[in-house]
Order: structure tokens, then sequence, then C-alpha cells
């Protein structure tokens, strides 16, 4: 699940991008007509107010948070928020966004794994971010939409002990299973357990999804 700090222009292009790939979503924004806008817009659950407050991102899901996105227009809250994502949450994975070219980036570089300016692709470098920070991508084809890649289940996911034939889309995505160094076979009832590794390969979209499943804490 990923936190998103800031619902303006770019944040609105980075919510929309990662619900495309099917990531669940959390976005935090002290404007209300901007949350409007997106609980209208997008299956994101918005939260209206200050995401310095460490109890609004408790309660917007921080503690079982895989990603958070500090994307406001604003450096020293993006700041403020990078840090207490890492400090008092433990987010695994930090994107900080900096607006300003004077802005000192050392101190982002503390707390925040990804540091991201506004002269970069910020959509594609979050998903870069996202996607490769745990499954490892083996082969890419945008042209085509096709994608190849491992992940290793971990220990907080929510599809452990899950039946894979009730959570993998066959007609879209080819998937192996190596469990314990070899490949079994996938049969009904074969359920996910803590430590499998899967090679996906299909249709973008359906990989990522089932991927933002498999990193879903439980």
């Amino acid at each position: 699940m990923v936190i998103m700090v800031g619902a303006g222009k770019i944040g609105e292009a980075v919510i929309g991008f990662l619900e495309d790939l099917g990531i669940h979503m959390r976005v935090i924004d002290k404007d209300p007509e901007r949350c409007g806008i997106i609980s209208r817009k997008y299956s994101a659950a918005v939260f209206h107010g200050d995401a310095t407050d460490e109890e609004l991102l408790k309660i917007a899901g921080a503690e079982e948070a895989d990603t958070l996105v500090a994307c406001t227009d604003d450096d020293n809250i993006n700041l403020k928020v990078v840090k207490t994502a890492k400090e008092k949450f433990s987010i695994p994975v930090v994107i900080a966004r900096v607006n300003h070219l004077s802005t000192d980036q050392s101190e982002f570089r503390e707390y925040a794994d990804v540091v991201l300016s506004t002269g970069e692709l910020l959509t594609q470098a979050i998903e870069n971010a996202i996607l490769r920070k745990s499954p490892h991508i083996l082969y890419e084809d945008k042209q085509s939409n096709v994608i190849v890649l491992k992940a290793k289940v971990p220990s907080s996911s929510s599809l452990i002990g899950t039946r894979i034939k009730d959570v993998v889309d066959e007609d879209k995505m080819s998937v192996l299973l190596v469990r314990d160094g070899k490949v079994v076979e996938i049969k009904e009832d074969t359920e996910i357990m803590y430590g499998d590794e899967f090679l996906l390969a299909g249709e973008r979209n359906k990989v990522s999804l089932f991927i933002s499943m498999l990193l879903t804490k439980s």
C-alpha cells in the first residue's frame, strides 16, 4: 500500500499512474477542494489534513504502508513527512519530491530512499522505486506491454495462506513457483507460503496488480 502526500497537479498525475497499475493508495492533502477532486476521480482513500501530523499519518495507515511518497509543493513539508515516515513508522520505501534547485538535498537523503527533482520523470522514477525495490524486473517490453519479473513473498504478505489459483489470472499471466530452491507444480490447493519465489510473465497491469497484493501487509 502506498501513501501519497500531496494531491496537486504532479501528485494527481502519480495517483492516476499508480491506480492504472492496480496499486492500492491512501492520499493526504491539506486542501479540501483537492481532496474532493481526488475522491471523485479515483478509488484511493483520501484524508484531509496536515501530513506532518504523526497521528494523521497513523490514521492513514503509515504503520502498514510499504511506500510513502512526499509530493507536495513545499520542500519543508516534504522533509518533515519523510523524516517522520522513517523515524516513527519505518516505512520500507520513502520517496521525496524536491521542488527547488536551491534546496539542500543532503538532509532529504538521510531519510528518503529516493529523492526526485522536478526535472525528472517522476511517475517513471516512482514506478521503478516501488516495483524494483523488492521484485526484480528481468525483462520489460513497453511497446507490447509485457513484463517478466521475480518476486519473493515477504513474511508480512496478506496473501500467505491464499490459494495461488484464487489470485492469479492465468489467462493474462504465466506463473512459476519456486519453493526451497525447487520448482513446484501449482495445483488447485497450492497455497502461498512465506519465502516462496514467483517468476511472473504477462500483461503489465495484471502482473503489477498481483505484486501489489503480494506486498500488502496482513
